[in-house]
C-alpha cells in the first residue's frame, strides 16, 4: 500500500510539471491550479474558439487531484479505490486535452514532459487492480 501511497502523490506532482502553452509563453499545470479558480470566480477570464478546452483542462485537473488527495487521507475502502481511479482518469483527461490545445511546437514539449506523469498512471491502475484481485 505504501507503494500506492507514493506513487499518488507523485502522480500529482508531476502533473503540476506539465508544460503547457499560456499566451504568448509556456507555463507548468500546476500554476494553473493555482490561478485559474481565482479568475474564474471574478469572472476575467474570456475564452475563444481555440482556447475552448483550457476551462475543462483545468477543472479536469483541479478536481482530478482533490480526489486523489482525498483517497490519500481516507481509510482504505473501495470508494478510496473509486476516488484513486477517477482522480487518476480526470488528470489522463487534463493530460489530453493540454496536449491538444497546445501548438506545433509546445506539443512535443508538452508530450515528454508528460511521461514521468504517464509512467506512474500505469503504476497506479496496475496497483490499484492489484490490491482488487487479490481482496
Amino acid at each position: 500500500m505504501k507503494q500506492l501511497l507514493y506513487a499518488k502523490i507523485f502522480v500529482i506532482f508531476f502533473h503540476a510539471f506539465i508544460i503547457i502553452a499560456g499566451g504568448h509563453g509556456y507555463g507548468i499545470m500546476g500554476m494553473l491550479d493555482v490561478f485559474f479558480p481565482v479568475y474564474f470566480l471574478s469572472g476575467e477570464l474570456r475564452f475563444n474558439y481555440d482556447t475552448s478546452l483550457i476551462p475543462i483542462t483545468i477543472f479536469s485537473s483541479v478536481f482530478g487531484k482533490i480526489l486523489l488527495l482525498s483517497s490519500i487521507f481516507f481509510k482504505h475502502t473501495s470508494k478510496t479505490q473509486r476516488r484513486t481511479i477517477i482522480g487518476v482518469v480526470l488528470l489522463l483527461v487534463s493530460y489530453i486535452s493540454t496536449v491538444l490545445i497546445s501548438e506545433e511546437d509546445i506539443r512535443i514539449l508538452s508530450i515528454l514532459s508528460g511521461i514521468p506523469f504517464l509512467l506512474l498512471l500505469v503504476q497506479i491502475f496496475y496497483l490499484v487492480f492489484l490490491s482488487k484481485t487479490s481482496e
